[in-house]
């Protein structure tokens, strides 16, 4: 239980972590192509949450809806 704790609040710190890195990298004014890239890359690592979430449940046999897959070509 000790472990299943401590990695809970790894995964609730690391993307507040990984964004600070990324704000600093980026500075205070990025160009439209970094925030394009940015974008992408966020979209995408949400796509891949969403394809294990998926995963799991069909893995459950529970059914899934999805919105929206493909923001990542619409940035």
């Amino acid at each position: 239980m000790k472990w299943l704790k401590m990695h809970a609040q790894y995964d609730d710190e690391h993307p507040w972590e990984a964004l600070e890195i990324i704000c600093t990298l980026a500075g205070l004014n990025p160009s439209e192509a970094l925030q394009t890239e940015l974008r992408k890359a966020i979209c995408k690592s949400y796509d891949y949450k969403y394809l294990f979430l998926q995963s799991c449940l069909q893995y459950e046999k529970a059914p899934v809806a999805r919105e929206r897959l493909e923001m990542v070509e619409a940035g």
